[in-house]
This record gives structure tokens, sequence and C-alpha cells, in this order.
């Protein structure tokens, strides 16, 4: 019974992500899974293009690299890479609201 309070706990977490799933080298995978992968961490930003699709990552001349997931009528969701020393350091799940424009 305590296994299935902490998952459940863990997809409460991500609210209306729990079925959402990212590309990787042509399979799909949970996002909860990519967060959770220790082995991630630690790659270099080539083999993260090769995981990830370099078509698909933004901003990827910095250190912080967005990857969209999924959007709706007012957010749009993306994993966050941050590099430190040309390696993977973390993954981060964010949103970000997005701005209406009132023309009245």
């Amino acid at each position: 019974m305590l296994m299935i309070n902490i998952i459940f706990q863990k997809f409460l977490k991500y609210p209306g992500n729990q079925l959402q799933n990212v590309w990787i080298r042509n399979k799909k995978v949970p996002i909860t899974k990519v967060l959770h992968d220790h082995t991630i961490c630690g790659k270099t930003k080539i083999e993260v293009k090769e995981l990830f699709g370099e078509e698909k990552l933004c901003d990827t001349y910095t250190d912080k690299w967005k990857l969209p997931i999924k959007t709706t009528p007012n957010k749009k969701y993306f994993l966050v890479f941050y590099f430190e020393d040309e390696q993977l350091a973390a993954i981060r799940y964010k949103y970000k609201v997005k701005e209406y424009r009132s023309y009245f």
C-alpha cells in the first residue's frame, strides 16, 4: 500500500501530464521516467542531441536547453536541461503561463 501511495504522489506532482511522453531515439518514454533516470545526467551535449533530437531542442548554444512537450490554451509545458562544463547536470519539468493581451 505504501508503494502505491508513493507512486500516486509522484503523479500528483505533475498535474495534467500523467500520460505525457517524450520521444527518445524514436521511442515514447514517460516524462517521469526521464526525470528520474540517473543515467541521462552526465551525458555530453552531443549525446543529449542524439537522444532527444537536435531539431526539437531550443537554445542549443547556451547551457540551458528547452524541449517543448505540450501546449494547452493557457500553459506551455517543457523539459529544461541544465549543463555544467559541457555535461548534463540536471533536468527539470517546467511550464509557462501564456499571457493574454486585451484589446479593450
